[in-house]
């Protein structure tokens, strides 16, 4: 093949790459970004950090002629720390040196290609006499290609959804590192001519898949026995989690729904590419899990999805007013209540005791806090 001609693709399959890269920090990091700082009030952005960050200094308030003026200079102090909170963690720059790896694997790649593209020649000659010497170029390029258009479609779809961190980056970077090594070993188990098929397919799996592939592999090769199922994430008992959502959060280090209920809000939505309502709500189901566990999906049928939902519950059974409307929302709240204990053959007053421990617990108080300043705007 023409090193022109290979030249001339190279480009447009480094372009093809680079693109989606470029066209999320142009707009996607921006639009998720205004997406935070739209939902966060200034007293919203307090409440965080006096739950999150307790003790982080915020810089000197200056001298003020009256308390308004204080206070303006106060909720600028904490917007100010706010935005320099997010840039830190979130920032264009975090995604330097993650682009910068990838981009020198692929250019590496092209190069490494470009310099024996005389043994893509070979390859059309299924006669030559060193037909067995183009087995491991086919294999570096099939296991290269596999891994490389995988990491492309991923990184379009992630720019298509806004969902694209440095992680990201790092992770198609470690995929097509490792697809030429992987490529080699499981074409090991299969004739030689199957390797650059192999190669690409290998290329192609998900990195978890490809684990899980090798320890079978290993242990077949070992003689060490079957390998014990992997338990299902308790993530998918929540409304709202399938299997995909979970390996999300699994990425992201969180594996349980306690880690879940005691999770950053704002954290897990950037980390997951999540909407934070959408993040707010499991939150909230997570609390109520932690307290009920599996009698949270009984009380579903309840409308008592989490720690929100219990909470308007007990505002209802808690009314002293002389509002007649509100009085039928408390009859219908004890009956429900103790329907739902009869369902679940507690006593009432066990099951109330549990449900309060959920509303009384100082996350969930955060949570409704947070979601009152939200859904009512307070400026």
């Amino acid at each position: 093949m023409n090193i022109y001609v290979l030249a001339v693709l190279f480009l447009i399959l480094f372009l093809l790459i680079v693109a989606p890269i470029i066209m999320y920090l142009l707009f996607g990091w921006k639009d998720r970004k205004e997406e935070i700082f739209s939902l966060f009030s200034d007293k919203a952005i307090y409440l965080y950090f006096k739950t999150f960050y307790p003790i982080r200094e915020i810089r000197q308030i200056p001298d003020a002629p009256n308390e308004a003026h204080k206070e303006a200079f106060r909720r600028e102090a904490y917007r100010d720390e706010f935005r320099r909170l997010y840039l830190r963690r979130y920032g264009k720059r975090t995604y330097i040196f993650p682009i910068f790896v990838l981009i020198s694997i692929v250019l590496g790649a092209f190069v490494f290609i470009l310099k024996n593209n005389t043994l893509l020649s070979l390859a059309s000659d299924s006669s030559s006499t060193e037909a067995a010497s183009r087995y491991p170029f086919l294999t570096v390029l099939g296991a290269f290609s596999g891994a490389y258009f995988f990491v492309v479609y991923d990184l379009i779809k992630r720019e298509r959804t806004a969902h694209l961190s440095p992680f990201h980056l790092c992770q198609g970077a470690l995929r097509i590192i490792i697809a030429i090594p992987l490529g080699f070993v499981f074409a090991a188990f299969l004739e030689a001519r199957l390797a650059p098929v192999i190669g690409f397919l290998m290329g192609a799996f998900p990195i978890k898949e490809l684990w899980r592939m090798m320890r079978y592999l290993a242990r077949r090769s070992l003689k060490m026995g079957e390998e014990e199922k992997e338990k299902t994430p308790g993530l998918i008992e929540l409304q709202g989690i399938d299997m995909s959502l979970a390996e999300r959060f699994e990425i992201e280090g969180i594996v349980s729904i306690e880690q879940l209920a005691y999770s950053d809000p704002i954290d897990i939505t950037l980390r997951t590419g999540l909407t934070f309502m959408f993040v707010i709500d499991i939150i909230s189901q997570a609390l109520g899990w932690v307290y009920l566990e599996k009698d949270i999906i009984i009380a579903r049928r309840y409308s008592l999805r989490g720690a929100l939902e219990i909470k308007g519950l007990f505002e209802e059974t808690d009314y002293i007013g002389k509002d007649a409307t509100k009085l039928r929302d408390k009859d219908v709240a004890w009956t429900t209540l103790n329907k739902l204990a009869e369902k679940l053959t507690y006593s009432p007053d066990v099951l109330e005791r549990n449900m309060r421990s959920v509303v009384d617990d100082p996350r969930y108080k955060y949570l409704q806090k947070l979601w009152e300043l939200i859904g009512k705007g307070i400026p």
